[in-house]
């Protein structure tokens, strides 16, 4: 009698147990994982030479011209019910603060919710970077933002902003 009450107390125990992990797992919720990088970089030949020479002055050397380029991904959200990425106009930033400056530009999305597991976006810009340090950066890129948000399947909406300027890094 005693084993009787045993196994039926185990076996208590392990279907409470299964309920309980199995309720957990259905309800619970992915965390996405977010990636961004923002890089001002020096620019290929290849890319130099891409340059027009409308976009370019005769005496224009290639380290005359800085790439920004700017890559925002959302991980492990294909059961988000929506999700965006958002990136500011960094050409109109670009080509507003004191002349224009930008020669080649381009973007990328790639969000095919509740299909992919991921979404992402890019964009870049090769403009003439003479006379500009990093204090103009600051000024240039300071109320530009990456803007990531998406919906749950509960509902709840989540949005993360993040200032460009501070994602900035310098490479050659």
């Amino acid at each position: 009698m005693r084993k009787l009450k045993n196994r039926l107390s185990l076996l208590f125990f392990l279907v409470f147990a299964v309920v309980l992990l199995s309720s957990g797992l259905l309800n619970s919720v992915e965390t996405p994982k977010l990636q961004k990088s923002v890089v001002l970089s020096s620019i290929s030949e290849e890319e130099f030479n891409m340059i027009g020479h409308v976009n370019k002055s005769a005496e224009a050397r290639r380290e005359d011209f800085k790439k920004l380029t700017i890559k925002v991904g959302i991980l492990n959200s294909k059961s988000m019910k929506s999700r965006e990425i958002s990136i500011s106009d960094v050409l109109y930033s670009i080509d507003h603060y004191d002349r224009v400056r930008s020669s080649i530009s381009g973007d990328y999305k790639q969000n095919n919710v509740g299909k992919e597991d991921f979404a992402r976006s890019s964009k870049y810009v090769v403009f003439d970077a003479r006379g500009l340090n990093t204090k103009d950066y600051s000024k240039m890129f300071n109320d530009l933002n990456i803007t990531v948000s998406w919906t749950l399947g509960n509902g709840e909406a989540i949005r993360n902003v993040f200032p460009i300027y501070t994602l900035l890094e310098f490479k050659n």
